[in-house]
């Protein structure tokens, strides 16, 4: 017969194997019984828990396209990363890779502890939001003294940031305007 203790003599288990999932690491001892000889004999076991890596990594956010984020954070020392993309098509051995996605992505990074093999899972997911569509409409070819009127498509939800060298604004350019009307002067 097998009976198996912990260190404070208190049967957890019949059989030949058990299953155990201490929290901290454990030792056990295994009494096995020969009824036909009577002989007994005990063996040892420790089972060693390993802590689990701690992740550091950006939040699920939303982006517009074109923007650079930074998925990681600090390097550990003694510790390899794993981060790979859905939809496939990133891969990255570092801890903090830079990105632009040009639609939603969601990145999954594995960061192992190299002394204990101890891995964990973690991911963030980007939104992407498209660029606006900005297409200046205006005559670009204008004289001294002269005022002009440059539009683009206005788009609900859309701010806009008008800049315009050497001349004055007379009408329109607030950031909820999608026109300008420039007076040109040298």
């Amino acid at each position: 017969t097998y009976e198996w203790f912990d260190l404070n003599n208190n049967k957890i288990g019949d059989g030949d194997r058990i299953y155990v999932q201490p929290s901290t690491t454990t030792s056990y001892y295994q009494k096995v019984v020969d009824k036909k000889r009577g002989c007994i004999n005990y063996d040892t076991m420790e089972v060693l828990v390993g802590t689990l890596p701690v992740i550091s990594i950006a939040s699920d956010q939303t982006i517009c396209d074109g923007q650079t984020v930074a998925l990681g954070g600090s390097a550990q020392t003694g510790h390899t990363y794993s981060w790979t993309s859905n939809p496939a098509g990133f891969t990255s051995n570092v801890n903090n890779p830079l990105v632009a996605p040009s639609s939603t992505t969601t990145y999954t990074v594995v960061q192992t502890i190299d002394s204990t093999g101890c891995s964990a899972t973690n991911d963030v997911t980007l939104s992407v939001n498209p660029s606006p569509n900005a297409e200046l409409v205006g005559d670009t070819s204008i004289c001294n003294g002269d005022s002009e009127t440059f539009s683009v498509t206005a788009n609900s939800g859309n701010t806009y940031n008008w800049s315009y060298g050497n001349g004055t604004a007379t009408a329109g350019g607030g950031t909820t305007d999608n026109s300008i009307t420039i007076e040109f002067n040298n």
